[in-house]
């Protein structure tokens, strides 16, 4: 194997990762109590919120451009 063909396998491999870790992070969720002003009383409830969408927001940018440089690198 050649050595551009390796850094192909070691690409595909670390954006698989990559994607693995990204699902991961978009279905952590957590839940967070929140308070409301209800007739002068605050209420609390409960919120459901994903706390790692930024990361995950990074880490698509990274698979992209990772993919990106792949494609460039065939032709």
């Amino acid at each position: 194997m050649g050595r551009s063909r390796n850094v192909t396998i070691a690409l595909c491999v670390l954006e698989l990762s990559l994607v693995a870790v990204g699902i991961c992070l978009s279905i952590i969720t957590q839940t967070e109590t929140r308070y409301r002003d209800f007739l002068g009383y605050q209420v609390p409830y409960q919120e459901k919120v994903q706390p790692y969408v930024g990361v995950l927001i990074i880490i698509v940018g990274t698979v992209v451009i990772i993919g990106t440089f792949m494609k460039n690198r065939e032709h």
